[in-house]
């Protein structure tokens, strides 16, 4: 007689019995990670983090752990998928707890970021400062004075005004005014230009550049009624509005000496481009103009952005703003600024709710209509601008950014 084995058995040597065939012992059983031998057969599986697929296979497949819960898996916030496994984190200011899946706040303070006084927030912290004294630029220490050379800081969002108002100049600390300074055998001031400027540091102004001869001599007045000598003037280039393109009327005016900062003598915030295009599709929202006509000092007016078409009556380009269109709403002193405003995360503390208003420069004005008295801005009258809708022209700051990086080194507020 003959003993026979079935599948997955081998006769012993004298072939009295059958043994069982190891196949995992060769080439692992053709699994591709794991062979389990049984009797008279074997099977594959997977290490943990993957699984065979389809059903059976040899072959394992990662295990996608995140796909569900919004992509967050097992984990609070977020997860990362990897071979076989997965990573949970945190956002920024909260650490992983103890069971690696929960998010939990990190108390910043026990490292004692602050000179002063440190509040721990859910997800940041900021620093403040005992009675007397006032928090730092660098929002971490504090001094006895308040540091005004940070760009923008109003104390409230710009929001529109019906016609012209008195606007209080501590509000707009950035505003500047030019004289003329006549070179004689002694010197003498002349009256006021009629021209704006806005601060952009304690040795930069800028404003329209066909407001001012190249060569002339010039003295600026901030808010504090404090003065100081124009070193120097840079015009992109030259032109005259209404009579030539005027896409790049814009100067930089360099000061001889610097600018004290007050409180209401500051600098104003120069926009990225992103900050400028998100204003100037917004054509709804108000922005703020200013001139000195009127006899009453200081006055505003809210207007909004138009399409370029709206100015398609002057020479017009893509470098500068239409703005106006509301009645009321006429040219006031060339280098007035147009001004919007944005409710911005303080960076100066870990607080993301801790917030403050910023205005931005958008443009400076370059020309408007035709009521504009260019022989004589004395006899300005606001009467005569409510008789049709009005559109004014600027000079797009925004197109300007790596001229004046380049000039004066100023980047836009970040």
């Amino acid at each position: 007689y003959a003993c026979d084995c079935d599948d997955g058995y081998t006769a012993n040597a004298n072939k009295t019995a059958c043994l069982d065939i190891d196949e995992c012992s060769i080439s692992n059983g053709g699994c591709q990670q794991i062979c389990h031998n049984l009797p008279g057969s074997s099977r594959c599986g997977c290490k943990t983090g993957f699984e065979a697929r389809p059903k059976g296979s040899k072959s394992c497949n990662d295990i996608d752990e995140c796909a569900r819960n919004g992509g967050r898996g097992p984990c609070a916030y977020n997860c990362i998928n990897t071979q076989g496994s997965y990573e949970c984190r945190c956002q920024s200011g909260f650490k992983l707890g103890n069971d690696g899946h929960s998010c939990v706040d990190i108390n910043e303070c026990q490292n004692k970021p602050c000179k002063q006084v440190c509040v721990n927030t859910n997800g940041g912290y900021y620093c403040d400062c005992n009675t007397g004294y006032y928090l730092a630029k660098d929002g971490t220490t504090c001094g006895d004075t308040i540091d005004y050379s940070e760009c923008g800081v109003i104390n409230n969002r710009i929001e529109g005004t019906q016609n012209w108002k008195d606007a209080n100049k501590n509000k707009w600390p950035w505003v500047v005014h030019f004289a003329t300074i006549m070179q004689s055998w002694f010197d003498y001031e002349s009256e006021n230009l009629g021209v704006l400027g806005v601060i952009l540091s304690n040795k930069w102004v800028l404003t329209a550049g066909h407001s001012l001869e190249k060569d002339g001599f010039y003295r600026v007045y901030t808010n504090d009624d404090n003065s100081a000598e124009v070193a120097e003037i840079i015009q992109y280039s030259s032109c005259k509005p209404k009579k030539t393109e005027c896409k790049n009327d814009i100067a930089l005016v360099k000061l001889t000496n610097p600018i004290t900062f007050a409180e209401n003598v500051r600098p104003i915030c120069i926009p990225d481009l992103a900050k400028q295009q998100s204003f100037l599709q917004n054509r709804s929202e108000p922005a703020m103009i200013l001139t000195k006509l009127g006899g009453n000092g200081l006055q505003k007016r809210s207007v909004r952005v138009h399409r370029a078409k709206d100015c398609k009556r002057y020479s017009f380009s893509h470098h500068m703003i239409c703005a106006g269109g509301l009645r009321g709403a006429c040219a006031g002193d060339s280098g007035s600024p147009l001004v919007f405003s944005r409710k911005e995360y303080n960076k100066n503390y870990g607080d993301r709710r801790s917030y403050k208003h910023i205005a931005y420069l958008s443009g400076v004005l370059s020309w408007g209509n035709d009521i504009l008295h260019e022989t004589d801005l004395h006899d300005f009258d606001f009467e005569e601008c409510d008789s049709d809708p009005q559109f004014l022209a600027y000079t797009n700051v925004a197109k300007k950014l790596q001229w004046i990086k380049d000039k004066t080194g100023i980047t836009p507020r970040t």
